[in-house]
């Protein structure tokens, strides 16, 4: 699998995303795996990291919350925000947990060991399980640590949404005040875009349309798929716009993001597009 998602990675890093966001099973921890999975080894991509260590990153990204198996079901999947005391004490444990299952797995790569111990770190000292301070912390574990906050912020759940891509890279600055690596959100930002693949966006137009692909040097000029008039009602045939080098729309006006949506919103399932 890890193999599978690697080359996914290393030939369309965008794709790969998209269809990460996209596609899902309905088995919460499976898909937060994936996701968890190919954000890291976009990371790595976006890092220049040869193919080798690419391997070792996504099998971490698979296996950072193995140990949430051994835990309640009713908390397995919850934000941190709605836990209990008694459930938040308790949910620190899937890191003891998580290192269990993975040690007894044969050759597991000593840095797929420090990813699953080390994603709740923080660099000021202020991270579970250990405590460890910066100069302590492997770079994955600082990477992953980043990869985590992010899904945490952009997962939904009925009691708190999840927030618009946009908003969980802004949140992910002010966090690296308080134990992640600035470098490396910054890194993270420019890997993921300011509106990632996959996001709802609303046109200057009024027209809605989703992100298809990046363009590297201008990014907030992304490759979209405009699939929704001024009204939000669907078009017949979605229209496929480079904002970079598309000129002025029917209405004479310049295509550009207005702002990004949150998934669904007024009503529209992404996935139709795509799968």
């Amino acid at each position: 699998m890890v193999d599978t998602l690697c080359e996914s990675i290393i030939r369309n890093p965008d794709a790969a995303l998209l269809l990460a966001q996209l596609k899902t099973t309905g088995k919460e921890l499976y898909d937060s795996a994936i996701k968890t999975s190919v954000h890291l080894l976009a990371f790595g991509r976006h890092l220049g990291l040869p193919r080798k260590e690419l391997s070792i990153l996504g099998l971490g990204g698979l296996l950072m919350d193995i140990g949430k198996q051994r835990l309640p079901k009713e908390i397995q999947t919850k934000k941190s925000l709605l836990l209990k005391p008694n459930e938040r004490k308790l949910m620190k444990q899937h890191i003891f947990f998580g290192e269990e299952i993975i040690t007894q797995l044969s050759n597991t790569p000593e840095e797929v060991i420090k990813i699953v111990l080390q994603h709740h770190e923080r660099e000021n000292g202020n991270g579970y399980p250990h405590g460890l301070h910066a100069n302590q912390l492997h770079p994955y574990g600082r990477m992953a640590a980043i990869v985590d906050c992010y899904e945490e912020l952009i997962w939904g759940q009925p009691e708190i949404p999840g927030m618009r891509p946009f908003h969980a890279i802004k949140e992910l600055r002010d966090n690296a005040q308080n134990g992640l690596s600035y470098l490396l959100v910054e890194q993270f930002a420019h890997c993921v875009g300011m509106f990632p693949v996959g996001s709802l966006v609303e046109l200057n137009t009024g027209e809605i349309a989703i992100v298809l692909t990046h363009n590297r040097t201008q990014r907030l000029l992304p490759r979209i798929m405009i699939i929704c008039d001024t009204k939000k009602k669907p078009y017949d045939a979605p229209l496929t716009v480079d904002l970079r080098t598309a000129g002025p729309g029917p209405s004479g006006i310049q295509y550009a993001i207005a702002n990004d949506l949150p998934q669904g919103a007024y009503g529209i399932d992404a996935k139709q597009y795509y799968l």
